[in-house]
């Protein structure tokens, strides 16, 4: 009989004792939650939306960027070897380069158009923003490699002003790719 006594007591405190330890952790969620609602309640922005406004399509150069880089050829190994060989003064058939920046004419005319576009927005955030992939980072190198090549083309040619365009649309390149709200 006292066993039974002391068995129930027991299972009395442990209940006691794990009801307690479960209100202490959820004690933190539910002023979590409070606060949440309070701010929800004073209207401030609660998502990623709120704080960073949307780029409409006709502003934005990321469209004009992705169908540049749909235009962009597949270049050989050999090839972007010879835009770096070309930038590094190593000898390099130029003639072989001439005619890879012709083929990608049309790809550069894009850049150009998209550079002057005032926002450039890539990334559709998601809930989870690990799962978000940066693939346009790669060709976007690729597209700025021949937009220097054809800046040192057309400095050898004595063009200085579209040498000096092609600079300048690098960095409002750059200027798009920073502007991307990463943090």
């Amino acid at each position: 009989m006292r066993l039974k006594i002391v068995l129930v007591f027991v299972a009395l405190a442990l209940i006691l004792l794990g009801y307690w330890f479960w209100h202490l952790y959820r004690l933190p969620f539910v002023e979590l939650e409070k606060e949440w609602q309070a701010i929800k309640a004073a209207g401030e922005p609660m998502r990623y939306e709120d704080l960073v406004p949307p780029i409409p399509p006709s502003l934005n150069a990321a469209t004009v960027y992705q169908k540049a880089i749909s235009a962009l050829p597949t270049l050989s190994w050999t090839e972007e070897q010879m835009l770096d060989d070309l930038w590094n003064n190593r000898p390099v058939d130029k003639e072989k380069v001439r005619q890879i920046l012709k083929r990608c004419q049309s790809a550069l005319a894009l850049v150009k158009r998209a550079s002057r576009y005032p926002h450039s927005r890539w990334i559709k955030w998601q809930s989870d923003p690990y799962s978000i992939q940066l693939r346009h980072l790669a060709p976007l190198r690729l597209i700025a490699r021949l937009l220097r090549t054809e800046a040192l083309f057309h400095l050898q040619e004595g063009d200085v002003d579209k040498a000096f365009e092609n600079c300048v649309v690098l960095l409002r390149m750059a200027h798009h790719l920073w502007e991307e709200p990463c943090d």
